[in-house]
């Protein structure tokens, strides 16, 4: 927690380029948005559009899961832990290596 609270700190210092020299203020943000702007609009143009095309395909697989009984809703349903799966199954395999290279840890 302590860096986000440097970081967030931090941006509101004022700086004259990399150096900071004293006081607060808001025109690193300034700066920010006046130089980069199309970028920050191309973000949010994209995540919309990500959330927008996310909610349509994950209503369709849903419905098609939830409302039908056939092979492929069972599939589709077992597809859909795959994320859930991927970072236990990851942090137990690395953990395995860990103890395979460094050693048992007695506490």
């Amino acid at each position: 927690m302590s860096p986000a609270i440097v970081v967030i700190y931090t941006s509101f210092l004022k700086t004259k380029g990399p150096v900071f020299i004293g006081g607060f203020g808001l025109e690193s943000y300034a700066r920010v948005l006046s130089r980069n702007s199309d970028a920050i609009l191309n973000s949010f143009v994209f995540a919309l559009i990500a959330v927008a095309l996310i909610s349509v395909f994950s209503g369709f697989i849903s419905y098609i899961v939830v409302r039908r009984d056939t092979a492929v809703s069972g599939m589709m349903d077992q597809l859909m832990m795959v994320p859930y799966l991927v970072p236990c199954v990851l942090g137990n395999v690395l953990e395995w290596g860990w103890r395979d290279t460094v050693g048992p840890q007695v506490v």
